[in-house]
């Protein structure tokens, strides 16, 4: 989860239900193994932004929230990968 938070490759902004959150995304990948996305979801609480869960989705779910969000606030710079096209 640190590392979600701490180096996102992209933060989205997504309202569900009236209510705001960030949403933290992260892509990693092992050897040969398949890419594995975390997503951890961050709200302001009084002012304080806290992060109420983080969940592994799939790379075509992060893609699809990426397309359809309001607003992306924060994109990493692209970065070829070894054996991605």
């Amino acid at each position: 989860m640190y590392q979600t938070l701490s180096d996102p490759i992209a933060i989205i902004e997504e309202a569900r239900s009236g209510k705001k959150a960030l949403l933290y995304t992260k892509t990693f990948k092992k050897g040969t193994e398949k890419i594995k996305t975390a997503v951890s979801v961050v709200v302001n609480i009084d002012n304080i932004n806290v992060a109420i869960s983080t969940h592994r989705k799939s790379l075509r779910y992060v893609l699809q929230i990426i397309k359809n969000a309001a607003s992306v606030i924060y994109q990493k710079p692209y970065r070829r990968l070894d054996g991605l096209e």
